[in-house]
């Protein structure tokens, strides 16, 4: 199995090198490895390939499971065990995110990583070719519905999206944005901001 994650992890940098090194070093929100992990780190860990039948598993996608280091934790926590009124969004390295202030990190017992169709830097697909789309500790949840529109209000949380751990102020720093910005506008209307082509974070409208 190690010769195999290896190979991905060559093809993967080779296809999209971008993208590999996103997934080199710590994770900048969510799960934590609690190190900068290698590409040796990601060869050397005990992978079992699992079957993708489970829930919100991608059939055309590979899924690999192995025990986390000792240093990791799960900073995130399924969407139908965060209050909706909690739950903000991110644009994230793979797209818009789920993220909430209550979601506190904890010990994690597994880690996962994922491999699909291989895109180039461009985004354009390259056919036949499989690289690592993520890898994360903790448990494994469905991933965001392709053509979801970026609002709260027509995502279906009850499928137990991730939501990842974010204290207030982190949220509002990935905005741009200060307490001041909390303020309400005299008129009582909506700030008009254009968060990454997403209504406004704090007000919803």
């Amino acid at each position: 199995m190690k010769e195999k994650i290896k190979a991905i992890l060559i093809q993967t940098r080779n296809l999209n090198k971008k993208h590999f090194d996103t997934l080199i070093g710590e994770r900048p929100f969510g799960s934590q490895w609690g190190k900068e992990m290698s590409k040796e780190d990601f060869e050397n860990m005990d992978w079992e390939q699992v079957p993708s039948t489970g829930k919100g598993m991608l059939p055309f996608c590979m899924y690999f499971k192995a025990s986390p280091p000792s240093t990791a934790t799960q900073n995130c926590e399924p969407s139908t065990t965060v209050a909706p009124e909690d739950i903000q969004r991110q644009v994230g390295a793979h797209g818009i995110e789920l993220v909430s202030d209550k979601v506190k990190a904890r010990a994690c017992t597994e880690a996962w990583l994922i491999v699909g169709p291989a895109e180039d830097e461009n985004g354009v697909a390259v056919e036949e070719q499989f690289m690592v789309w993520t890898a994360f500790p903790g448990e494994l949840m469905p991933p965001m519905p392709k053509e979801w529109d970026g609002k709260l209000e027509s995502l279906d949380l009850a499928q137990g999206y991730a939501v990842k751990g974010l204290s207030s102020e982190e949220i509002m720093s990935l905005f741009g944005m200060t307490k001041e910005d909390l303020i309400p506008s005299p008129d009582g209307v909506c700030c008009g901001k254009d968060y990454f082509g997403m209504y406004c974070p704090i007000c919803g409208e």
